[in-house]
């Protein structure tokens, strides 16, 4: 294999900063990065220091002299300690004819390339989407791949210490009857959606938002709502996001949010994150338990609901069937439930709008919902004519992920999705919240 010289820059960049664990992987990885590679660099970049030779393995060093990789006089050069030449060649005096000093510069070439080792399976897995991030976070700690396998699949070193920093995100939701009442004079947002849809990394990407402008007053009504606020904010700084189904239907986040257009104004707001597809199971379970929650979301709180919709392309039939079938589901539970007494807002987000075929966002998801979902559009336009509430389409994106649950670029200066979708949604719940002309979009 001919080695990529762009991959061969990027490794020597950096090789001063790798610890000794780290340069043994270079070792052993595709591009088998040699003893000799690493004391001499490579194009003019230096290689490793004097304290890192000094580090490595005494029987590594040992290998590489005996496979005839690195001579006494490169490890001299290289500043590799008297007592460790000593204990690697002995008191013998090596010959100065076989000594080959240098005062070139550092090589632009690599030596001969090694034989190509098998590529790992968990490589080919990554390369089809078929494996987990903790999965690729094992692989990397035991030893399975290294740094530079993961580079070689166009994996940078940012990526790669975010994966083995990864901590899976499992949304807090306790139960219900461990919740204090949801506060009263507030907005009840409800966060609605099927698995996959990016509900709550949208309540994440909201709340980070929030609080990075200084939008966000926290307040103590809720200790669950508080420890599962801190935990979506956590992780999605981090660019971690939130990776699993909750086992619980509910779970609420009371904050006070700041106008940006009114000095000192607050709105109160209740975030309510529903597992959307809880709902049929809880039915299953009885009417007793079915009314239990029925009472405890009962309340004369003004609401705005929130139904995200994975965006598909349009060959996925099957998937955007399955979606509207659910989504007519759970808006007739809202309904049973006494929801939309109160509801003056709905608004239907189509999530991952990075991927939309056209530029034009708002417009293409007005037209993506009217082609695909129009059943359930149908139904919210209907009900609309009892309840009086708005309807509005909006797109919304928190930029490119990789391996489903990291944000690859977790910086909002350089990931303008971050302010752009969230600060657009916050002010339209603002603006709505004195609207008195309802329509469609």
């Amino acid at each position: 294999m001919q080695r990529d010289p762009s991959i061969l820059e990027f490794i020597f960049k950096s090789i001063k900063q790798k610890t000794i664990d780290e340069l043994l992987d270079l070792n052993k990885s595709l591009y088998k990065i040699s003893l000799k590679e690493m004391i001499i660099g490579f194009n003019r970049i230096k290689g490793i220091s004097p304290d890192q030779l000094n580090s490595l393995p005494i029987d590594f060093i040992k290998n590489e002299y005996k496979n005839n990789l690195i001579t006494e006089q490169d490890l001299k050069n290289g500043g590799l300690s008297d007592e460790k030449l000593k204990e690697i060649f002995g008191n013998n005096k090596t010959d100065d004819s076989s000594i080959k000093t240098s005062t070139d510069e550092p090589s632009t070439q690599i030596l001969n390339d090694p034989p190509i080792p098998p590529r790992p399976i968990i490589i080919d897995r990554i390369l089809k989407n078929d494996v987990s991030l903790n999965e690729i976070q094992n692989a990397l700690n035991q030893g399975e791949i290294s740094d530079i396998d993961l580079i070689n699949i166009n994996f940078n070193e940012y990526i790669i210490d975010r994966v083995k920093n990864y901590e899976p995100q499992t949304p807090y939701m306790p139960k219900v009857e461990e919740l204090p009442r949801l506060r009263e004079g507030a907005t009840d947002i409800y966060f609605l959606g099927l698995p996959g849809t990016g509900k709550s990394t949208m309540l994440a990407s909201l709340l980070t938002y929030m609080n990075r402008n200084g939008m966000m007053r926290r307040t103590m009504d809720n200790p669950h709502g508080t420890k599962y606020l801190n935990q979506l904010i956590a992780g999605f700084i981090d660019g971690f996001l939130p990776d699993s189904t909750p086992k619980e239907l509910i779970n609420y986040i009371p904050i006070d949010l700041k106008n940006p257009f009114k000095q000192s104004a607050y709105h109160k707001l209740n975030l309510i994150d529903i597992a959307g597809e809880k709902f049929k199971a809880i039915a299953n379970q009885g009417a007793s338990e079915l009314k239990k929650y029925k009472d405890y979301l009962a309340n004369k709180n003004r609401k705005c609901l929130i139904f995200l919709l994975d965006y598909y392309e349009q060959t996925k039939f099957g998937k955007i069937n399955f979606q509207d079938q659910n989504l007519q589901d759970i808006f007739a539970f809202l309904l049973d439930f006494g929801i939309l007494q109160n509801t003056e807002m709905i608004y239907l987000i189509v999530t991952k709008a990075d991927r939309f075929p056209t530029q034009e966002k708002f417009q293409f998801t007005k037209e993506y919902i009217d082609n695909n979902y129009l059943n359930f559009l149908n139904r919210l336009i209907e009900e609309r004519s009892k309840y009086d509430y708005v309807i509005k389409a909006l797109p919304f994106s928190i930029g490119a992920t990789k391996l489903v649950y990291l944000l690859e670029d977790n910086n909002p200066r350089t990931n303008t999705n971050l302010e752009d979708y969230p600060s657009r949604l916050v002010n339209q719940i603002i603006e709505d919240s004195g609207l008195s002309n309802k329509g469609w979009f």
